[in-house]
């Protein structure tokens, strides 16, 4: 995709999203915008993913949150939304479902794994955490993910553990 079709879409649903946002909540959706056209120019963001970006951020923001789009979150972490309000932050994370070629005879495997993952990196780094995907998307989340943290029976959690680091060859 070229820079004039990315700006023209990512425009667009900024256009679509800012209707109904206060007039200083369209300036910071404005903003998200042309962070991830200068992402994309930068090679770092594609449409799909900047398309989901803006609509969370637009939700968030409609909400009082500030919102920053990838941004680091430790020295090897950028999660795709980081958004701050009061004493709370929260943490999005985009999966649209891409499976890399090597993986291609265990998609589904892959695809646990890497929700997983997300989980396990990015939600100690916020006191709230969540993964945003396309309405066509069913995220496979395990339902230890659905207890509180300290409810967690460390056998299943080491289980999971050992699930990702087969998959996808990255220790947790």
């Amino acid at each position: 995709m070229d820079l004039v079709k990315f700006q023209n879409d990512v425009n667009q649903m900024t256009e679509k999203l800012s209707t109904g946002l206060k007039e200083k909540d369209v300036c910071r959706l404005n903003n998200v915008c042309k962070q991830l056209t200068e992402m994309y120019q930068k090679n770092l963001v594609k449409i799909n993913h900047s398309i989901l970006e803006l609509i969370c951020a637009s939700n968030l923001i409609s909400r009082g949150y500030s919102v920053k789009v990838e941004k680091d979150v430790s020295d090897i972490l950028v999660c795709d939304i980081f958004a701050k309000k009061g004493d709370g932050d929260t943490i999005i994370e985009i999966e649209t479902g891409f499976t890399p070629p090597d993986h291609a005879m265990d998609t589904i495997d892959y695809f646990a794994a890497r929700i997983i993952s997300k989980i396990a990196r990015y939600s100690q780094h916020c006191s709230k955490f969540s993964l945003a995907t396309p309405a066509v998307g069913i995220l496979p989340i395990s339902k230890i993910f659905m207890l509180p943290p300290n409810a967690r029976n460390e056998k299943d959690v080491k289980k999971f553990k050992n699930c990702v680091i087969d998959i996808t060859k990255t220790p947790l």
